[in-house]
């Protein structure tokens, strides 16, 4: 049994309104791409320096030395919400360098489409799993805050990515969705 969900957003027709739709993708692009990345030598550098106590390369400006006393209760439950966030990272980058990429290359929906419902879940998972920190974790709230803020503001590349989705799917080009036209053109309807 399957069940479709569908969400419906609002589309707009420029990025920040000076830019294309497809100019605003190139820059979430890169933006999408830097910031994973740097979450993921942000929070491998977290684990290292607050629950190994070991130095990293960040950990100069990452935590001061004074501060890096933990409460032992939240050991198990600050490195299992770090690892989910560094493997929703890892996901989202990988989406992002594979999919997104790739269907701004060819102007195809399936690859956006696919990286949307990525990027949707680990919006989710990002603003949950953050948001868990900011109340568990004081020792870097201030990191928290900012990455929530950032990730709670990606919320409009998701749905400049969607408008421009809608664009794409919508042109002729994309035979995918014309399946009459598909059928036209192979005859799939049996001869009666």
């Amino acid at each position: 049994m399957c069940v479709t969900v569908e969400i419906t957003l609002p589309t707009i027709q420029t990025f920040l309104l000076l830019f294309s739709l497809r100019v605003g993708c190139l820059i979430i692009l890169f933006w999408t791409s830097f910031r994973s990345c740097f979450c993921v030598l942000f929070f491998t550098s977290a684990i290292l320096e607050v629950l190994i106590h070991r130095k990293s390369p960040l950990g100069w400006w990452l935590v001061s030395p004074s501060k890096k006393n933990i409460v032992a209760g939240n050991i198990y439950i600050l490195y299992y919400l770090y690892v989910a966030l560094l493997v929703v990272e890892a996901i989202l980058l990988l989406f992002t360098v594979v999919h997104f990429a790739w269907g701004l290359y060819q102007e195809k929906s399936r690859p956006l489409r696919q990286y949307l419902i990525c990027r949707f879940l680990t919006w989710i998972v990002e603003v949950a799993v953050l948001l868990f920190l900011c109340i568990n974790h004081k020792l870097l709230i201030g990191w928290y805050l900012v990455l929530l803020l950032f990730v709670i503001l990606e919320f409009y590349s998701l749905i400049t990515v969607y408008s421009y989705y809608v664009n794409v799917s919508c042109e002729d080009n994309d035979p995918q969705n014309y399946p009459e036209k598909l059928q036209k053109m192979y005859n799939f309807t049996p001869n009666l």
